[in-house]
């Protein structure tokens, strides 16, 4: 509220048609011209994007950014969309090029192909995460209230525990409750629920390649995972690249430590992916089970060697 006096802000909500550059910028001009920054004549206004626009055309226009009136805070959401080379390295040199007057805000699904580890080193950079987004129980009770739930202390943790903290899960899930009998839908509550599996679906499984998603049917059996159990399930090699690109892209695979030698699918996520795979594999969920059981015995008696003889 203090800021927003001082500063002028312009949202633009990507959607697939932005993904060339002649639109992306367009619709990017739209969205500053509607703020309130430009003064009478500015520059900017001038600017009519043509099919080519790139590092060159972006200097020109991040040139004109010294005559605004404040601060412009320019916000682009689900930059995700956006793949094309040509925007993304126009958006790169807007990065790199950023005057004084601009502060860039990104919203994203997955690490955007950007040159951000500059902005790193030089703390130019605030990057808010999945973690941080989660709701704290506090958070979650007041969106249950806010929702109409009366619930008991215990069912507003047994809920927070199913959706680990995740908003749109929380919501959905209140979305969900059976009102007349708020314990036993808790109970019942899992990813397989109607709505908030076809929310999973629609915005994370949906959005894998084949291949990161049989990667994840087939690990689904365990409830953590590493990269040479990931192997062991898959038959593969490559299981802490997936990891790693899995976690990257936001697919509700949460690190467990710092290097992703552990992570583990949001409860929600594995209860839908585990019903997907008994749908489609139900053959193969014995076996997996297998796999898993002779995997953690090699590792127990690896363990066993290790130790000193008492």
């Amino acid at each position: 509220d203090r800021r927003q006096a001082r500063h002028a802000f312009a949202w633009l909500t990507l959607d697939p048609s932005d993904n060339s550059a002649q639109t992306f910028w367009s619709d990017v001009l739209a969205a500053i011209r509607c703020s309130g920054a430009l003064p009478t004549g500015s520059a900017l206004q001038d600017i009519s994007p043509a099919t080519v626009f790139g590092a060159r055309e972006v200097d020109v226009m991040l040139g004109r950014f010294d005559g605004l009136d404040r601060p412009l805070v320019l916000i682009l959401d689900d930059f995700h969309l956006i793949t094309n080379p040509d925007v993304l390295d126009a958006v790169a040199a807007m990065v790199e090029h950023r005057p004084p007057r601009l502060r860039l805000v990104i919203t994203t699904r997955a690490d955007p192909v950007l040159p951000l580890h500059r902005l790193r080193v030089t703390g130019q950079l605030t990057e808010i995460r999945g973690r941080q987004l989660a709701f704290t129980p506090a958070e979650a009770a007041e969106l249950l209230t806010a929702e109409g739930l009366d619930l008991a202390s215990e069912q507003r943790a047994d809920l927070y525990r199913r959706t680990d903290g995740w908003p749109a899960g929380l919501r959905l899930a209140a979305m969900s409750l059976d009102r007349h009998d708020p314990a036993g839908s808790i109970e019942r509550l899992t990813g397989t629920d109607r709505v908030i599996a076809e929310y999973l679906l629609e915005e994370v499984v949906d959005r894998l390649d084949p291949a990161d998603r049989e990667f994840l049917l087939r690990t689904s059996v365990v409830d953590r995972l590493c990269a040479d159990l990931a192997d062991r399930l898959t038959g593969g090699c490559d299981g802490q690249r997936v990891i790693d690109r899995l976690v990257s892209s936001n697919a509700f695979v949460t690190p467990l430590d710092e290097a992703n030698r552990w992570v583990a699918y949001h409860p929600l996520l594995r209860d839908l992916v585990r019903h997907r795979l008994a749908l489609e594999r139900s053959t193969m969920v014995p076996l997996l089970n297998r796999r898993v059981a002779a995997w953690l015995g090699e590792q127990a008696s690896r363990l066993q060697r290790m130790e000193p003889a008492g």
